[in-house]
């Protein structure tokens, strides 16, 4: 029987918040100043309020299903085949999304505390 990880309510936040971090430090301000140039700061506080619903949202949804987790309520809610599919998305998304955090922060720490050329990569 394999056994279950479970982390602690602190520990999800860390998580949460260093992500949060690694994200809009290294992505969001050039990415947002060239889509919205000086209306920037209202897709940012668009953006902060639709990831407050997120997190509320889910915040609910595992307030309905205690001792569930994500993957597992996806089945309850839409069924085995849909929310395995779901889960599936959801676990390949955070996956590309996390390897794309972590490839700014190493491109970033490349160039601006090594001082190795782009080139090289």
């Amino acid at each position: 029987m394999p056994t279950t990880v479970k982390i602690t309510v602190r520990q999800m936040m860390i998580i949460i918040i260093m992500f949060t971090i690694g994200t809009t430090i290294l992505v969001a301000p050039s990415t947002m100043a060239q889509a919205s140039g000086q209306d920037a700061w209202i897709s940012a506080s668009v953006g902060v309020l639709v990831g407050l619903c997120i997190g509320w949202l889910y915040a609910s949804i595992g307030m309905l299903y205690p001792g569930h987790n994500l993957l597992q309520i996806h089945e309850l809610i839409l069924g085995k085949w849909i929310g395995k599919l779901v889960s599936l998305l959801f676990v390949l998304t955070m996956l590309l999304f996390c390897s794309q955090v972590l490839y700014y922060i190493g491109n970033f720490l490349a160039t601006q505390f090594f001082r190795v050329p782009l080139s090289s990569f």
